[in-house]
């Protein structure tokens, strides 16, 4: 990459959003951690708790995609859904959010961190981040 992060993405405990009343696929599994299923692609993600996977952390809901603590492209970001792509509600992942960027069919609203409120959404920035991750992020056995 040949630009320097001028941040660091970690993981970390997912955040909770009170009133949140969507409900999502998950399995539970002692030995294998939480499955957290992309709605757009229908990749499954090994994550630590529900709705929160290395990689899969964002959701969908109320015409918004809201980035959460987890994901490598949009944590604590907001996009409005612009142009309808068959899903309204569930869990999405990193590589479904640069795609509906990239095709037009969601834009950047804001960041909800103040340090990151100026920084407009590179997508090309975070595709070339995500690759770079890639090796670090837990598929649910596929």
């Amino acid at each position: 990459m040949s630009q320097p992060l001028d941040f660091v993405f970690e993981r970390g405990m997912p955040m909770s959003v009170p009133g949140y009343p969507v409900v999502y696929s998950t399995e539970e599994d002692s030995d294998k951690g939480v499955k957290v299923h992309c709605a757009v692609c229908g990749r499954d993600y090994k994550g630590d708790s529900p709705h929160q996977a290395y990689g899969c952390a964002s959701s969908i809901d109320n015409g918004q995609i809201s980035g959460g603590y987890g994901s490598v492209v949009a944590d604590f970001t907001i996009f409005n859904i612009v142009q309808d792509f068959g899903v309204t509600q569930g869990d999405i992942c990193d590589e479904c959010i640069l795609n509906l960027f990239d095709a037009g069919k969601i834009i950047h609203v804001k960041n909800e961190l103040p340090e990151d409120s100026e920084r407009p959404f590179n997508s090309k920035y975070y595709r070339q981040y995500l690759d770079s991750v890639k090796h670090e992020i837990e598929f649910y056995g596929n």
